[in-house]
């Protein structure tokens, strides 16, 4: 039963991040003793905040890992098993200011092969 719920919450969680447009998509969940394993597609430099609800016809999403911010065009996200029966979903949120007030700066590009 929990592979079943992970991949129902993979399925749903690749179809909001397709319809909403969000940059962090789950790629893979792994379900093991005491935890629950996301790995999710993100933009380097980009904050996220992985969600989770029960149901939903409610519409009632609750936060399952703080805001981080992505330092690879992958991030594995490690939860307690207690949310194994969740689906999830992850949102891209706004970058923190910086000191001053300001949003940082975007990532750089990436490098062009040959240059």
């Amino acid at each position: 039963m929990h592979l079943r719920w992970g991949s129902v919450a993979l399925a749903i969680s690749s179809l909001w991040a397709h319809f909403a447009g969000a940059e962090g998509r789950i790629e893979a969940i792994q379900v093991r003793a005491g935890e629950v394993e996301l790995s999710v597609s993100t933009t380097e430099g980009m904050v996220y905040e992985v969600q989770c609800t029960t149901n939903l016809a409610s519409g009632n999403w609750t936060t399952a890992f703080e805001d981080f911010t992505a330092e690879t065009p992958q991030t594995n996200i490690v939860l307690s098993s207690a949310l194994e029966s969740c689906l999830f979903r992850v949102v891209e949120k706004e970058p923190p200011l910086d000191p001053d007030g300001e949003p940082p700066p975007p990532p750089p590009p990436p490098p062009v092969p040959g240059e």
